[in-house]
């Protein structure tokens, strides 16, 4: 039953882990597609 128990729990915080993994490499995409965009968008309307 520990036993049981114990490896449950690794495999619910490796699977947390991996969720997290997974929607931080996500939002570090968006943030930085966002931020490109951004700089396109400020560069157009100077030079324009």
């Amino acid at each position: 039953m520990r036993a049981s128990a114990r490896a449950a729990s690794i495999a619910f915080s490796a699977s947390v882990m991996d969720a997290w993994r997974t929607w931080s490499s996500s939002a570090l995409v968006a943030l930085n597609l966002s931020s490109f965009f951004r700089l396109k968008l400020f560069h157009f309307s100077t030079s324009a």
